[in-house]
């Protein structure tokens, strides 16, 4: 018995030929669809790492530290505290640790002065010459604009070595004088000088004993 080969390629002619450039074609058409389709995702892909990028950009902007107005702020707040803080510290503070007893002690020898003695702790008198007396007195919240002239006393602006001073004639009698001399704007010492009779011999040892404090008193 013989057997029958058939050449199906052969047999079909055409048709096979028809159904080998469908299916190529099928296949290509995939093919095609398929690059499309990646690409749409790459594009997709792309656009999504865009926006991730251009808001981290955006958040990183709007928390930046060095911020020139918040630095701006800070530095005013802290310039404010600081100056609050020195303004403090010129007034009553730059006298809280002076003693006017010690003080006239230490020039004692220079003028000779005797009978030292404390009125208060703000306060100390002592013996000038036979008819004058001297006193130091502190003020550490009182400056100059705050001093209280008597009815008939005579006021006028003057300077101690460098520093703002005010000479006042007849500061309590017709034969006393004083040198007030500025601290602070908010502060102040006094020296007042109290002769028997001579104004003038009042208005020269409160003038040499002030020029001889004021190296003393705190800056």
């Amino acid at each position: 018995m013989e057997t029958a080969f058939v050449d199906v390629k052969a047999a079909m002619g055409k048709r096979w030929e028809n159904t080998a450039r469908l299916t190529t074609t099928t296949r290509t058409t995939f093919g095609v669809a398929e690059v499309k389709v990646n690409l749409i995702r790459v594009t997709v892909a792309r656009l999504a790492l865009s926006a991730v990028l251009v808001a981290l950009a955006l958040t990183s902007c709007s928390a930046e530290p060095g911020d020139p107005s918040a630095e701006t702020a800070t530095t005013t707040t802290a310039r404010s505290t600081v100056e609050t803080t020195s303004a403090s510290a010129e007034g009553s503070s730059s006298l809280a640790d002076f003693k006017p007893c010690p003080v006239f002690e230490s020039i004692a020898s220079q003028f000779g002065l005797t009978k030292i003695e404390e009125g208060d702790s703000t306060s100390c008198d002592a013996v000038y010459s036979d008819s004058v007396s001297v006193r130091l007195d502190i003020y550490p919240d009182a400056g100059l604009a705050d001093y209280s002239p008597g009815l008939s006393s005579a006021i006028s602006d003057t300077s101690v070595r460098g520093r703002k001073a005010k000479l006042v004639e007849k500061a309590l009698t017709s034969s006393s004088c004083a040198v007030a001399v500025e601290v602070s704007t908010s502060s102040r010492v006094d020296i007042a000088a109290s002769a028997d009779a001579s104004l003038d011999e009042a208005c020269d040892a409160a003038t040499e004993v002030a020029a001889a404090v004021e190296p003393k008193l705190p800056r």
